[in-house]
């Protein structure tokens, strides 16, 4: 399991001052998030588990956060109404070798003009080699959609 924290400051304009950054340290007994200075007090986010590098955006039309993940064999779609979860997985946007999106990593969620259920993003990768394997060639860059239709919707 990837080490997948958050943090918060309460200003925007103190992003740049670490000294400013508070960690989720987990959820009370009011299912309320608690945080904390120390950055070695943060927890993982419960329900997320990655294997390397991923996005999170809000989505307005969805009233919704979405994270998105990619580690070259799959990659995962989450939601939750708050950003320390729950999460719900919504299912995968690609999997396997056969995949168009195969080696595919370092996803970016790209908020500026999302849709009433959509959202473009993002990811870097490698061609496939014969055997499957990310190849030796140059890295590309894709840019991909994907849609959410939310049964509460």
């Amino acid at each position: 399991m990837a080490w997948t924290n958050i943090f918060i400051t309460r200003k925007k304009d103190d992003i740049l001052d670490y000294f400013a950054w508070e960690y989720f340290a987990g959820i009370n007994d009011k299912d309320q998030p608690y945080w904390d200075k120390n950055q070695t007090n943060a927890i993982a986010i419960p329900e997320i588990s990655t294997e390397m590098l991923f996005s999170t955006a809000y989505h307005p039309g969805l009233k919704r956060f979405i994270l998105l993940t990619a580690n070259f064999h799959s990659g995962e779609v989450y939601i939750a109404k708050n950003p320390w979860g729950p999460w719900k997985y919504v299912g995968e946007w690609f999997k396997g070798i056969h995949s168009e999106w195969f080696s595919s990593y370092m996803p970016g969620i790209i908020p500026k003009n999302m849709e009433k259920n959509s959202f473009y993003f993002a990811v870097a990768g490698r061609e496939p080699n014969k055997n499957g394997h990310p190849s030796d060639k140059k890295y590309r860059f894709r840019l991909g959609k994907i849609t959410i239709i939310l049964d509460d919707q």
